[in-house]
């Protein structure tokens, strides 16, 4: 019996209609990561304003600025925050000091948000309805990646504005912000590609993830010795590093990430013109056994989506830590030996009596803002759920809605208890490797005192959920990292006690003199867990919202 081959399915066409312009595409774009890229804008322009400020107090002579020379060259400390370039000047120091952790944040954002308006629209199925118009898929991904690239855009102005405002040089200002703009396009367009070629969305998420980690982790061993430090070229967080701002000023590594994030972002309009909506080139295999672990309720189901997740957080969290540990004997010795430094540091709250653990007792505090982050994250997910219509069919099966949600929040609070655990281990582990004059306990101990703080960044995002869901995620994260800067700096400029008790960081234990106190464990407890019930019946009251 003879068979036809049937011919390649055309792609369908969008109806026939008048052609939906490229601008009001960007601004249906646009108007999905608004809220997102305000809040990555204020944390850059902040971030970079208080790193200014803080050099000109803590430094404000050549000799402190020598001795801060002398901790720049440690291998533990360029390990995390790079090759010394320019860090006597306040610009220099700013980017040295800080410029890893804020590309870190731009670019786990704009790849996390990439992947959201790609392969999340389409797993949900509303970009069928977007494409039902005269619209095609490639027009539509080409509005995604120039409302990323306007966000881009921003967060360069933003990092930028803190040093010109401040008097610092304006041609190294819009060097950095330049580079730090770059990166956060390459991240936006390497997610934009992986949402192309993985799916689901979650699996997107893991794999992007797993490329940025793998690339902060090449980073991190390029600074390690002078001989490796040819591995900068090879990774998007070195291009960056490599511009050297407020120091050689090296503009042609510029062409690094702009090139990358061209080619990324073409070659995501490539592959999404090929393909079907919904598609991916590369899926899961389904050839395996199933398992039906976790699936007999809803919650451990909601566990067993997230956890992989999970597993990400921890271990990109544990290689911070375990850094940050490796630091712990060259900063002793230089707390010890440079009295501004250590005065600089008494001024931000902490207490330096026993140098070692006054500063696990920072890495602590500094470790609570992630936990947080990860909480909104967490609870958004959830929110995801509803803003898909899963949710809906949950619940029509007879799931109780208040009872429901209350497991899922102790769910993300386990989760969160087991991301600190985590980190402590590697954060042990750093400390043992360099035979830091630590015990164990003294470790743990500051980092224990985080839990009531992720009791209380649990309400809140559960409350945010039961009444306003649509902010889940940045209402939670927001309001942590204003407690943490305000915290942190605050006390620096010399700020009143009162406004820096608004901050509930500040009420954190300043080990070894001052533990937290039952009083501030009990009152920020109290307050997670009654946001938290009232997010609880918020929800139970309210009707389901769509995105």
């Amino acid at each position: 019996m003879t068979t036809l081959a049937r011919a390649p399915a055309t792609p369908l066409r969008p109806a026939a209609g008048p052609e939906l312009r490229f601008g009001p595409r960007f601004v249906m774009s646009w108007r999905l990561i608004r809220r997102g890229a305000s809040l990555i804008w204020l944390t850059a322009a902040g971030y970079m304003a208080i790193e200014v400020l803080v050099f000109r107090g803590a430094y404000p002579d050549e000799a402190s600025r020598q001795k801060l020379l002398e901790l720049s060259t440690s291998t533990a400390v360029r390990m995390m925050q790079g090759v010394p370039s320019g860090v006597d000047t306040a610009g220099g120091f700013a980017v040295w000091d800080g410029g890893w952790m804020l590309m870190v944040i731009v670019g786990c954002w704009a790849l996390l948000t990439a992947i959201r308006l790609t392969r999340g629209e389409e797993d949900c199925g509303r970009a069928e309805l977007v494409l039902s118009r005269p619209l095609t898929a490639r027009q539509a991904l080409a509005a995604h990646l120039a409302a990323l690239a306007a966000a881009a855009a921003g967060v360069g102005v933003a990092a930028a504005l803190p040093f010109v405002a401040l008097g610092e040089s304006l041609t190294s200002a819009v060097l950095w912000g330049i580079g730090l703009g770059a990166l956060c396009a390459v991240a936006a367009a390497l997610g934009a590609l992986v949402a192309q070629v993985v799916a689901p969305r979650r699996a997107a998420v893991s794999v992007g993830l797993g490329l940025l980690a793998a690339a902060f982790v090449v980073r991190v061993v390029a600074n390690s010795a002078d001989g490796r430090i040819w591995l900068l070229t090879v990774a998007p967080f070195g291009w960056v590093e490599r511009l050297r701002p407020f120091s050689d000023n090296d503009w042609t590594w510029l062409l690094a990430p702009v090139a990358a994030a061209v080619i990324l972002g073409g070659v995501a309009l490539a592959v999404c013109g090929g393909r079907d909506t919904g598609s991916a080139l590369l899926r899961a295999a389904r050839s395996h056994r199933s398992s039906f672990r976790l699936l007999g309720s809803a919650p451990g189901f909601g566990w067993r989506l997230n956890s992989a997740a999970l597993v990400y957080w921890a271990l990109t969290l544990a290689v911070v830590t375990f850094v940050f540990g490796l630091m712990t004997g060259a900063l002793v010795e230089f707390i010890q030996d440079d009295e501004t430094y250590r005065k600089m540091l008494e001024s931000m709250g902490m207490d330096m009596s026993v140098p070692a653990v006054g500063y696990l007792s920072y890495i602590a505090k500094f470790l609570a803002l992630p936990f947080a982050a990860f909480l909104g994250w967490r609870v958004g997910a959830t929110r995801q759920e509803e803003a898909d219509g899963r949710l809906d069919n949950l619940l029509v099966r007879g799931v109780v809605r208040w009872r429901w949600l209350a497991i899922t929040a102790a769910h993300a609070l386990l989760a969160a208890l087991l991301l600190a655990a985590a980190t402590t281990a590697a954060l042990w582990a750093g400390t043992r490797a360099v035979d830091a004059p630590v015990t164990t306990w003294q470790v743990i101990e500051p980092l224990l005192g985080t839990v009531p703080l992720l009791v209380l960044f649990t309400g809140l995002a559960v409350l945010t959920f039961g009444i306003a869901p649509e902010l889940t995620v940045v209402v939670p994260v927001t309001l942590a990292v204003l407690g943490y800067l305000l915290d942190t700096f605050g006390a620096a400029l010399a700020w009143p006690d009162a406004v820096l008790g608004l901050s509930p960081f500040h009420h954190l234990a300043r080990l070894p003199g001052e533990p937290m106190t039952p009083a501030a464990v009990a009152v920020i407890t109290a307050i997670g867990l009654a946001a938290a019930i009232a997010g609880v019946v918020a929800f139970a009251r309210r009707d389901l919202r769509g995105a």
